[in-house]
């Protein structure tokens, strides 16, 4: 039922395109994103059923945390608060769905964390007079503007959250959205891409699933046929998250969220709000490139509103963060560990970076080779 939320997420976000009244453009994203909830989680059993309710609940319970608290403490109160509600529902699931592909309602949340933190952000920024952050808000918006934006169809299920003067904008029709742009061409490279990746996923799952780390054919290989099984089963655990990526993507372009004006050939771009560069994360030799390129929403969110809003000493920056998403990812083990390891990669990396940075000769093979051992 995923899949398919994803893609009656597109209709839904061309829908919202082509209407031009503000107050109806609202009234829809609003009910087109709480019909979208139901009919991916709320129709299976009584839990998924529950979990749909919570999401709109749980909007809410931060409007009234946004109203409530004092503006200079707003931001952390927000990210921790609606980290904590994530939570819960990853132990839910590590505790009663351990090892399942299947993330359930969390989803919902996993994405609220996101779109909650910029507001709360951007809320406390807007009681700063000298802070000069384009995205602030100086008042509290509408409680229906903001359930709208929170509950907007082409984010609501997987992202890309944008900030809300974003969609503020995009609602009244002002900046750049009020020009005129096609969305076709764009949508549609997003959705031949999707079916491709979904294609490729499809094909080697069947072949090689990942029931193969089990067996005792995979124990007696050779370290060659070993290296291929982990390369062919991971391209296939990739390709299950590149196509609903860009499917969503091109949910976004259709409803014209993701337009960014026009570039110097005076084509539109649609690049304001992107999912996942699939050509950096699978080429890039760079480990720093593939973490940044890889699930961009959650990367933007833990620069934004994790790594630039933390006071503490600079070396603690990058371990905390990367501690905050290996929590807003969920409890396995593995996601921990594989954080660490990230965290190491591209320490090691600035180090290598900045010892030979005055040596130009050793400079490039040093750090190419070095990134190269990290992203392999």
């Amino acid at each position: 039922m995923y899949l398919f939320g994803l893609i009656l997420a597109m209709p839904l976000g061309f829908i919202m395109r082509v209407i031009r009244n503000p107050f109806a453009k609202l009234c829809y994203s609003l009910v087109a994103g709480l019909f979208l909830i139901h009919f991916v989680y709320g129709v299976s059993t009584p839990a998924l059923t529950l979990g749909s309710l919570l999401g709109p609940l749980h909007a809410l319970a931060t409007y009234g945390l946004l109203r409530f608290v004092p503006r200079k403490h707003v931001g952390w109160t927000v990210v921790v608060s609606s980290l904590a509600v994530a939570s819960v529902f990853h132990a839910k699931r590590l505790i009663f769905n351990y090892g399942n592909w299947d993330t359930g309602v969390v989803q919902i949340f996993m994405i609220q964390v996101i779109c909650l933190s910029y507001i709360g952000w951007d809320y406390s920024d807007g009681a700063d007079p000298e802070n000069k952050s384009r995205t602030k808000l100086t008042q509290l918006p509408g409680l229906f503007e903001y359930m709208a934006a929170v509950m907007c169809p082409t984010q609501v299920l997987a992202g890309p959250s944008s900030h809300f003067i974003d969609f503020h904008n995009y609602v009244y029709g002002k900046k750049e959205y009020a020009k005129e742009y096609s969305v076709a061409s764009t949508a549609a490279k997003r959705i031949v891409t999707g079916i491709v990746w979904l294609g490729i996923y499809a094909s080697i799952v069947n072949r090689f699933p990942m029931e193969i780390f089990y067996s005792e054919k995979f124990y007696n290989s050779d370290f060659f046929t070993r290296l291929f099984y982990f390369m062919i089963i991971g391209t296939s655990v990739k390709a299950r998250y590149y196509g609903p990526f860009k499917l969503i993507e091109a949910a976004v372009v259709f409803s014209g969220q993701a337009f960014n004006g026009y570039d110097e050939s005076k084509q539109p771009t649609f690049d304001k709000v992107s999912m996942i560069n699939i050509y950096s994360t699978e080429l890039s030799v760079f480990l720093r490139g593939i973490i940044e390129e890889w699930h961009k929403p959650a990367q933007i969110w833990l620069k934004e509103c994790v790594h630039s809003r933390l006071h503490v000493h600079y070396r603690l920056k990058n371990p905390l963060t990367f501690l905050m998403s290996a929590i807003w990812h969920g409890f396995y083990p593995l996601y921990f560990f594989s954080f660490t390891f990230y965290y190491v990669g591209t320490t090691n990396f600035n180090f290598i970076y900045k010892m030979f940075i005055t040596h130009k000769f050793l400079r490039t093979p040093l750090i190419y080779v070095a990134q190269s051992y990290y992203c392999l």
